[in-house]
């Protein structure tokens, strides 16, 4: 009778670990499909994931990204919210949560403005709360409190002090968040010192990159930019965001075609990165070339309808269109 207990017991196992297995396979599918830019896809084998593991987080994820990516911000939130009502302190979603409301103020009137904004408060409030060091939840937080104002729930002492508690946590994460405070204060060299720290901790946050580049470009320091972001492209060859931000810097000094250049080196990197072609497009309007500049709103618009210009984008098409 043991013997047989055991073998049951053995088999009860196998078939467990097999069906594990087996779920995190649909899911990788699922996850794989979005990655690829097959929304609708990814939104259908997510489906298949959720009816059989009902409360899968990384599907309700991936469901929630694809609709985000095709610009259906309502039906991205409400996949989230379904999920909350059985998860309710699942701190992966309260942040995705976070998030979609605020994509949804960037793009509603400004009645809508100021209920999703409290909404994405009170979802990153409750994510901290069951999990004070989830560092994606105090980065949000963070730049809510210093760029929300304060009708809003904005605070910026408040978002300070998360800020350097973080520093306690993560180092690296610490001083982005402190680099992007300074930066709302106008204090421009902490700043970019703090951006700096945070890169010598994690060369490969290409976010601080960004931001750093940004920076320099704003401040006129067009120079240090280039070699900053030369660098990184030479190490990172297979990363958009220094040719990205080399096009800002070029831009800024007005060298229309090294710009058009870069944005163009981005999108031969990633041909579905929406910032760097929304960008080629206005440039190509400068210079008045409306082929090449309709060209590239029309694949924004197809390939990155969740694009936060997308709207523009379609205006401006439909401005080349009426003056042909």
């Amino acid at each position: 009778m043991k013997l047989q207990a055991s073998i049951g017991l053995i088999v009860i196992l196998i078939v467990a670990i097999v069906c594990a297995q087996s779920a995190v396979a649909d899911v990788s599918s699922a996850r794989a499909l979005l990655e690829d830019h097959r929304y609708e896809d990814a939104v259908a084998a997510a489906d298949a994931q959720l009816a059989q593991y009902p409360g899968d987080t990384i599907a309700v994820l991936v469901k929630s990204d694809a609709f985000s990516a095709m610009g259906e911000w309502d039906s991205a939130v409400e996949v989230l919210e379904d999920a909350l009502k059985t998860d309710e302190n699942n701190v992966d979603l309260l942040v995705a949560l976070a998030i979609g409301y605020r994509e949804k103020l960037m793009r509603s009137g400004m009645l809508s403005k100021m209920s999703n904004a409290k909404k994405s408060r009170k979802a990153l409030e409750k994510a901290i709360e069951i999990d004070p060091n989830h560092l994606k939840a105090r980065r949000e937080m963070v730049m809510y409190l210093i760029h929300a104002p304060g009708m809003a729930g904005g605070d910026k002492e408040r978002g300070e002090q998360i800020a350097r508690e973080t520093i306690a946590i993560d180092e690296a994460e610490g001083r982005f968040q402190m680099a992007a405070v300074y930066w709302k204060k106008d204090e421009v060299e902490a700043a970019l010192t703090e951006f700096r720290l945070a890169l010598e901790l994690d060369p490969d946050n290409f976010e601080a990159l960004s931001m750093v580049a940004g920076m320099l470009t704003e401040n006129g320091d067009y120079a240090t930019c280039q070699t900053l972001c030369g660098s990184y492209a030479r190490a990172w060859p297979d990363r958009v965001e220094p040719r990205n931000a080399m096009g800002d810097c070029y831009g800024a000094q007005k060298m229309i075609d090294e710009a058009i250049g870069e944005y163009l080196a981005a999108l031969e990197i990633d041909g579905w990165y929406g910032n760097a072609r929304y960008k080629a497009a206005r440039l190509y309007e400068k210079q008045k070339d409306t082929g090449q500049a309709a060209y590239h709103y029309r694949i924004l618009l197809e390939r990155n309808p969740g694009y936060i210009d997308a709207g523009r984008a379609k205006k401006q098409l439909r401005k080349i269109e009426k003056g042909r």
